[in-house]
């Protein structure tokens, strides 16, 4: 029951570096879900694969100088509020064996900073 809001990621830089004249940083940004592992062992989270092309592409529409982009966060975890019933993890972990298995959006995520380091401007798919 959290809003989505990507546009968040363009609002919050642009206000800030319009009043401090400053770069800024993304320190935490991420979203809960209700992944698993499927029968091929795989991870598919396509709303959060969703959630960081959105964000990435609002942040680049900013126009500021971006000094860094934290993903919240790379392992499933405890959550305050939500203990173990929601995922917020690039890579999916098994609470009882402690098994990591990265999950769709590790990959997306992991492409698009190649990309980004290579120069390139294309957006994740």
């Amino acid at each position: 029951n959290w809003p989505v809001t990507p546009e968040i990621a363009r609002w919050g830089p642009v206000f800030f570096h319009d009043r401090y004249g400053t770069g800024f940083l993304i320190g935490e940004n991420g979203m809960a879900g209700t992944e698993w592992v499927d029968e091929e062992g795989a991870v598919n989270d396509p709303a959060r694969v969703d959630f960081i092309r959105r964000h990435l592409a609002e942040l680049k529409k900013a126009n500021v100088p971006v000094l860094g982009y934290h993903h919240w966060t790379l392992l499933d975890n405890f959550e305050w509020q939500e203990g173990f019933r929601k995922r917020f993890g690039l890579v999916h972990l098994d609470f009882q064996t402690h098994k990591r298995t990265p999950k769709a959006s590790f990959f997306a995520y992991q492409d698009h900073i190649r990309r980004s380091s290579s120069g390139s401007s294309q957006p994740i798919p």
